[in-house]
């Protein structure tokens, strides 16, 4: 009786070990159902034109973006320069995340698995704009892209303390430098900026003071 007391013990230790040690559930979708849809070759990087974004980042702001519009010729099917091939680095305030990881139903499709950050301008919190880390196993961009991709949403999950990326919309504090390529998408979600102007993807992620407050 003893020897199977211990056995089980050993074993439930054995597995909160493997809990533990287990990566983040926003890294690891058991089966990631990849739905995305609008501009999605170009938000992952994943486009024929991908080799024209120059990867030399270019400081800006989020001010930079909030209100600048699409260009009189913008097509949704192609990217758009200058800005889809421009790689932006821009310093701000950390303001709320989710992981867009809602389950299909047969009436709506389910998230797209992004992870959603809102970030504002350091000296105008009005001024707010979305930057998105997509989920490895729905970009098809060259490895060496994919990595940094992957890289930059690793580093969020594990500079964002107290806390992980989860369905809904949660606060954060502190600020951080982001990289990553513009995008025009439609300005559909909260902390959007005026008409939609993203950083989609982050390719890096730096911050030494990232919290999650609830």
């Amino acid at each position: 009786m003893w020897r199977a007391a211990v056995a089980l013990a050993i074993l439930v230790s054995s597995l909160s070990f493997a809990a533990v040690r287990s990566p983040h559930k926003a890294q690891s979708a058991a089966s990631a159902e990849c739905t995305g849809e609008y501009r999605w070759d170009i938000k992952t990087l994943s486009d024929d034109d991908a080799g024209t974004v120059n990867l030399q980042p270019v400081n800006a702001g989020v001010a930079d973006f909030w209100d600048e519009q699409k260009p009189a010729g913008f097509k949704s099917s192609m990217r758009n320069a200058p800005l889809e091939t421009t790689v932006y680095r821009v310093k701000a305030k950390l303001k709320e995340a989710r992981w867009v990881n809602e389950a299909s139903t047969p009436s709506k499709k389910g998230g797209d698995l992004d992870i959603h950050l809102v970030i504002a301008a350091l000296t105008n919190e009005s001024k707010t704009m979305v930057v998105e880390f997509p989920f490895k196993d729905c970009v098809h961009a060259s490895s060496l892209l994919k990595k940094r991709i992957v890289r930059a949403r690793n580093s969020f999950v594990k500079k964002c303390k107290g806390g992980e990326p989860r369905t809904r919309f949660h606060n954060l504090s502190g600020t951080a430098t982001i990289t990553g390529v513009g995008f025009y998408d439609r300005p559909h979600a909260n902390g959007a900026s005026k008409y939609g102007i993203e950083l989609h993807p982050v390719l890096r992620f730096s911050s030494s003071d990232c919290q999650w407050l609830d």
